[in-house]
């Protein structure tokens, strides 16, 4: 991760990691300014609507690239190969 850079990390083999996730939205909300390093994140799929909403809101009000690094261990298709404007934040 960057040094010197503010962060969480979020590991989804943990329950308690994928506990805070159970409201996405308002974990994600309080995480603003932070970068959220999300591991294993195809264990939980329906999270990437709400990233989606995420990057959508925190772009109409400045923020850019720099807010997510999702991490799968099968392959990197979801960080490498999405689509933009799919996740592109």
């Amino acid at each position: 991760m960057a040094e010197g850079r503010d962060a969480v990390y979020l590991y989804l083999e943990r329950m308690a990691d994928r506990q805070v996730l159970g409201e996405p939205d308002l974990y994600l909300d309080e995480q603003i300014g932070r970068l959220v390093v999300i591991d294993e994140i195809q264990l939980l799929p329906n999270l990437f609507k709400a990233l989606r909403g995420q990057i959508d809101r925190r772009r109409r009000v400045g923020h850019r690239t720099g807010q997510f690094l999702l991490l799968d261990r099968r392959q990197t298709r979801y960080c490498t190969r999405a689509p933009s404007p799919w996740l592109d934040g």
